[in-house]
Order: structure tokens, then sequence, then C-alpha cells
């Protein structure tokens, strides 16, 4: 076997252990195991703590309304549910939305300097031992808040993710169902963590922290929910996956759309993994440093650079005029072919699967090695463009 057969077949086997093995592993380990057993009961509303929701909102005025009557419909005691909206940075017409709700803790300064610097000014007036975090563009469903904080009975968890769910209209656009193939892979790996030790990184659209566990990880970092779960983690925490809890958000209006949160959301994860590795405290959980490697080291650094390498390796390799690196190069042609003509039909009705699932991956690790790129010259800002999302 030459260098080129080694580097060839290593990055394959690596990529399949991300996407393939890890889950399957995971599902052995959590059947040896039998898991971690749900035997939580949520309790009479009585007996519930109380809990308050942080909305950051900037710009989103074209939301808020849905989404405080949303809140304030939530199954849960009004006395026991205070709700914060902070709008920092906005200059449309989020406060006269909000001042419809007198009820509802409205929160403003002019100037933006970023998600988490707006949680972290709003969380400074919370008193109650719950807080919830959910996007100003989500829709909760009516149970979220009682599926979430039943978990904290187990003093061992600290924090808790919903699920995010994307909403299709199948007479739009396919691209909406890519997004939402992705994110029922990703649910169910999360599930897979949680039976297993923890979830790695709660999804900002829905989730909630025992507020005295709140640390300020530094405005500068991008994915905020990512950092503010693991440094919980890190405490000796874990985060809990809720799929009975979850957040309603729309797809991207459109791919572009959907690119530019990809590659911010890889950047982020190159800061968020390089930050992590120079803590000490990680490499105490040896089951949370193995997590983080097999799905977010693996999906943010590692996949994005093999996949061309084993391309590159087997266009040198077929010269051999081998049988098995032939066939090799024909499926991985035969793939991307099927992913430019995913790209070529995203905005299309009753596009297969057949082309969506390889069009979504290609483009997926397209946009990590963009995020790189991106986080490597120092352009990702932690003010992030705001997405447009599908009506």
């Amino acid at each position: 076997m030459n260098i080129f057969s080694f580097i060839f077949f290593f990055s394959i086997i690596v990529v399949i252990y991300g996407y393939i093995a890890y889950p399957l592993i995971l599902m052995l380990i959590n059947f040896l195991t039998n898991g971690k057993k749900d035997k939580l009961d949520v309790e009479s509303l009585a007996d519930l703590p109380e809990v308050t929701i942080i909305i950051p909102a900037y710009n989103e005025a074209e939301y808020l309304e849905e989404k405080i009557l949303n809140t304030i419909s939530l199954n849960y005691e009004s006395a026991k549910k205070a709700i914060i909206v902070i709008t920092d940075g906005s200059d449309d017409h989020s406060k006269s939305v909000i001042e419809k709700f007198p009820n509802v803790i409205y929160m403003h300064k002019d100037q933006r300097k970023g998600k988490f610097a707006a949680m972290k000014r709003a969380i400074d007036c919370v008193t109650t031992p719950i807080t919830i975090f959910t996007d100003a563009n989500a829709i909760l469903n009516e149970e979220a808040i009682l599926n979430m904080v039943r978990h904290y009975n187990d003093i061992n968890v600290g924090a808790v993710a919903g699920e995010k769910r994307v909403a299709q209209n199948p007479s739009v656009i396919s691209s909406a169902s890519c997004e939402s193939i992705y994110w029922k892979y990703e649910s169910f790996l999360k599930k897979l963590d949680a039976e297993f030790n923890s979830v790695i990184g709660a999804a900002g659209e829905l989730f909630s922290i025992r507020t005295s566990l709140f640390e300020d990880i530094g405005e500068n970092i991008v994915l905020d929910d990512f950092m503010l779960t693991l440094k919980i983690n890190l405490k000796g925490f874990k985060t809990e996956y809720e799929p009975n809890a979850f957040a309603m958000e729309s797809a991207s209006a459109n791919i572009v759309e959907e690119h530019e949160r990809k590659v911010r959301i890889s950047a982020g994860g190159y800061q968020s993994i390089i930050l992590l590795m120079k803590d000490k405290k990680l490499f105490r959980y040896p089951k949370l440093v193995f997590q983080l490697l097999s799905r977010r080291i693996m999906r943010w650094m590692i996949a994005p650079i093999l996949l061309p390498i084993i391309l590159i390796a087997n266009l040198i390799l077929v010269n051999f005029e081998t049988l098995e690196y032939i066939v090799l190069l024909l499926f991985q042609i035969l793939f991307y072919l099927f992913a430019f003509f995913g790209f070529r039909s995203v905005n299309k009705k009753g596009v297969s699967k057949l082309f969506k699932i390889p069009f979504y991956f290609t483009f997926m690790h397209i946009s990590a090695l963009l995020g790189m790129v991106r986080f490597l010259k120092g352009n990702q800002s932690v003010s992030w463009k705001k997405v447009k999302r599908l009506n």
C-alpha cells in the first residue's frame, strides 16, 4: 500500500466513523447499558419552579407579537412565568409591539453588541432558578416549559436542550425540506448523546439552564448557545435532551441565506472548539471529550477537509487502473452529480431525496470549509446578518 492508498482509505474510514459508526456505537452502548431511564413525571403546577423566558430579538418586529402571544399561552402557571424581551440594537418598531403587553419586561439599548451581550444583560434581572432562552422567530409547543423543567428534578442536570423543527411548505421550495432532513438527523443524534452522557451543545432556538450556572463566556463568542451549555458541562452538570419541547422555525428563505447561516455557524464552531481545547477542565470528562471529538470536531473540522482529500487521492490512484479505485471514483462522481442536480433543483417542488441528501451533505461541508477560512481570517463578527425566513 502506497502513501496515497493509506491516505485514501484512512480518510474514508474517518468520515464513515463520524457519520455512521459513531451513532451505531452509541446505539450499542445505550442498548447494553439500557441508556438513561426517564422516570421523571410532570409534577403538579403548584410544585413546579418559577421560570424566566428570555427572548433576544434584533429587528424581529414582524415576529414579535406572534412570539409573545405564543409564550404567554404556554401551559405553565402565569404567576411562575416571567417574560423578558431584549431588543438591543434594533431600529424597527419592536418597541411598539412589545408595549401592547404590559406584563412583558422590555429591555433595550441602542448599541448592538451581539446576542450573548443581550442575554447576559437580561439575565442580570432574573431571580428565578430556571432560565429559558428562545429565539423571536421560533414558535414553541404548548407543553414546552413543562417538559423541560421536569428534568431539573435530577440534581445532575444543569441544562435542557429542546428540539429544533423546521416548518415545511411543499408549495414553496425544496430547500426547506433539505434543512428539515438535516435537523431530523441532528435530533436523532442528540437523543443518542443524551442517553449516553450529555447533549453536546444546545440549539439557540430553545434551551434552558439553571440560572445559577450561567457563565460570562465573553461577548466575542459566536455560538453562545453551544459554549454556554458546554461550560455548564465543564462544571460537572449534564445537558438533557427533551424532544417534546420543540421550537418550530421557518426554513431559510433560500439556499443563499442558508449558506450564510452555515458559514457563520462553522466559523463559530472553530472558535468554540479551540477555546474548549484550551480549557484543562475538559479532560476531566473523557465521555465529553469522546463526544466532542466524534460529533463536533468531526463535523466542523475534520470531515470538510477529508472529503476533497478523498476525491483527489482517488483521482491519483485511478491511474493504477485497479478496479476498486475505478469503482470508488465512479461512485464519488455519481454522488457529486446527484448533489449538483439537487442544487439545480433546490427551488423546485417534488425533488427526490436521492438528490436532496447528496446536495445538502455537500453544501454543509463546503460551508464548513468557507467557515474555516472566515475564522482564520478573523472576519466573523459576533453581530450576524439577519437571515431571511420563509413566511
